[in-house]
């Protein structure tokens, strides 16, 4: 599906599945195929945006798969640099021409790897002038949620990307919030909190660097016996779900429950 949707996208909820690595290559085409008319399903449903993030391998296929359907198309990472002499990095410009509308920066995975504040707005800027949405990830520790610091611990981390967002105010991008101790633990802030927390995102991305072009989601072990509960997140506007969103039946099940 093409990239070129901004005019409308930012006005709805974004339900985007990251895939990871839990699959191979021949697992996610085989599971693409499998749940093809649910799919279909999801992707005519003119009120969200649907988003498969599979492993770079299988994301020429998967877009073929999904083509025809209104899902969108979305990387896991991308490089901080332009074409050149990087290798096994993937460039900004060719998940592009893949078809990919968006991608994940910043990802704690990535960041706990080797991806720095620097690293991570490099990489922004690749994804912007290759007309990208970035999810952008942000997110606190526990030892940081226990101290009552995580409005602090996240200033800092959008304080990083102040620049780069600061001179692409016209594009469009997404902050995933994801507690870092919350990813895969089955725990979950409250939604209040999770609504607090959305509010200081919020009012960063608007004083400090004059952008309205986003959106803000939630991600951390949300999966269908927690979405209910999630779904009274103030203003609610998608979640990046990981491994509940291998099973594709969850993932609908997930995205039914909000509407």
């Amino acid at each position: 599906m093409s990239g070129l949707f901004f005019c409308s996208f930012m006005s709805k909820p974004l339900f985007a599945a990251n895939w990871k690595m839990y699959r191979s290559y021949a697992q996610t085409i085989e599971q693409c195929k499998k749940d093809l008319d649910l799919l279909r399903r999801l992707g005519a449903n003119a009120t969200i945006d649907v988003a498969l993030l599979p492993s770079t391998d299988a994301l020429s296929a998967v877009g073929q798969i999904v083509a025809a359907t209104g899902i969108y198309l979305g990387a896991q990472d991308c490089s901080a640099h332009d074409l050149g002499a990087y290798t096994g990095q993937v460039a900004a410009q060719s998940l592009r021409e893949l078809g990919c509308s968006f991608v994940i920066i910043g990802h704690s995975e990535r960041r706990a790897a080797s991806d720095t504040d620097e690293i991570i707005a490099q990489k922004v800027g690749q994804a912007f002038k290759a007309g990208l949405a970035p999810i952008i990830c942000i997110g606190e520790p526990e030892a940081v949620y226990n101290l009552g610091q995580t409005q602090q611990f996240l200033t800092k981390q959008l304080q990083a990307l102040q620049s780069i967002l600061s001179a692409h105010t016209t594009h469009h991008f997404n902050i995933a919030y994801e507690p870092v101790w919350a990813i895969g633990s089955g725990k979950t802030p409250t939604p209040p909190e999770i609504s607090n927390t959305i509010s200081c995102i919020r009012n960063f991305l608007e004083t400090e660097i004059g952008s309205s072009q986003f959106r803000i989601l939630y991600g951390g072990s949300v999966n269908q016996k927690n979405a209910g509960e999630l779904k009274n997140i103030e203003p609610f506007e998608g979640f990046l779900v990981g491994k509940a969103s291998l099973d594709i039946q969850e993932f609908a099940h997930i995205i039914n429950m909000i509407e």
